[in-house]
């Protein structure tokens, strides 16, 4: 899918409705990628298409997740998006961050909330690519 090259192309995406299957960690070297694997709406004329997300070289995680309630909500994205500039960032530069404030630099947030009670998955990370599986 070599179309989605921006935040904005990933924030067009149809993403209420759509699925997060799964997610995980895969280490390189030095770094961390996020991969998350989703169903997405609007990608073809299928319902649903199975896709990748990577997260490449992922400097910060923030989970709130309940699988119970990510279950009874047949794991339905309810809205995801990937800006710049946050709330989170801002905090994370005065707490966890304070003595390196240059960690977030040039990282996007991938922020992705569940239908409720679901959770939500944010991401810091210095680029993405979305592949079909």
């Amino acid at each position: 899918m070599t179309n989605v090259k921006s935040c904005d192309d990933l924030n067009n995406l149809s993403w209420h409705d759509s699925k997060l299957r799964s997610f995980s960690f895969v280490r390189h070297d030095d770094t961390d990628d996020v991969v998350l694997n989703l169903e997405l709406r609007g990608i073809s004329e299928a319902e649903l298409t199975a896709v990748r997300l990577t997260l490449k070289d992922a400097v910060y995680i923030k989970v709130e997740m309940d699988p119970v309630g990510k279950f009874t909500c047949t794991d339905d994205i309810s809205s995801a998006g990937c800006q710049m500039e946050s709330e989170l960032r801002d905090e994370l530069l005065r707490s966890q961050f304070k003595y390196n404030p240059t960690a977030l630099d040039d990282c996007y947030l991938f922020d992705l909330y569940l239908i409720p009670p679901g959770g939500r998955l944010q991401v810091f990370a210095m680029n993405f690519t979305l592949d079909r599986e």
